[in-house]
């Protein structure tokens, strides 16, 4: 199991530098071999295929374990997933859903009626 998730790990560490390679030589022009381009678009499913196995084999493990579908879950993702890219994940959504609101002009998450909005982002424009 542990090998398993070793190849899993290096496997995606692996695959996102091959896919900027790829879509640089895109962007720039250079015709990609088809082997090479369907290597690469066999390793994404085959990737993640893996992880899920890996994740359902973790979530039975602890289900065993005596922990209910929740915690189990949560417990296998703590052991699949490292906690920099849970991290990045949470935010990433978080970021999404705030696109979102904006976009779709839905008023700030968490503001109710009577509460003072003050906005910020005026504030940050010089710094970016």
């Amino acid at each position: 199991m542990r090998t398993l998730r070793k190849a899993v790990r290096s496997g995606f560490a692996a695959l996102l530098p091959l896919e900027l390679v790829l879509v640089l030589c895109v962007a720039g022009g250079v015709r990609i071999p088809a082997v090479a381009r369907s290597a690469v678009e066999l390793a994404v499913p085959v990737l993640m295929i893996t992880a899920a196995v890996l994740l359902a084999l973790d979530h039975r493990r602890h289900r065993r374990d005596g922990l209910d579908h929740r915690s189990a879950f949560a417990a296998a993702l703590a052991d699949t997933v490292p906690a920099a890219v849970r991290k990045l994940t949470a935010h990433e959504l978080f970021l999404s859903t705030s696109f979102l609101r904006r976009v779709t002009r839905r008023g700030p998450h968490g503001v109710r009626a009577g509460d003072l909005l003050i906005p910020y982002a005026p504030r940050q424009v010089a710094v970016t």
